[in-house]
């Protein structure tokens, strides 16, 4: 289930519920999967993310780990921005 609540001029607050089984075991099965998949990048054209986030702090965040996988970053700190620079 996906909820939304908006307040005009003060943004908006999205939030989701999903149902999973419980995981067993789940740190040995990362610590294997995490060698044996690594991800390095993308194959074919470099493609560019839009990263659109009120603070920068975690725009810079996503930027610096997708960056060295060869993807292309803009960022907009809101959706109006993102609209103009989409």
């Amino acid at each position: 289930m996906i909820e939304v609540q908006s307040q005009l001029g003060q943004g908006n607050e999205f939030s989701f519920t999903i149902e999973v089984p419980l995981a067993r075991d789940w740190l040995q099965k990362q610590v294997i999967e995490t060698f044996d998949r690594r991800i390095i990048g993308d194959k074919g054209k470099p493609r560019t993310i839009l990263m659109v986030d009120d603070r920068w702090e975690n725009r810079s965040v996503l930027t610096n780990l997708t960056e060295p996988m060869g993807f292309n970053t803009v960022e907009a700190h809101n959706g109006q921005e993102a609209l103009v620079k989409l």
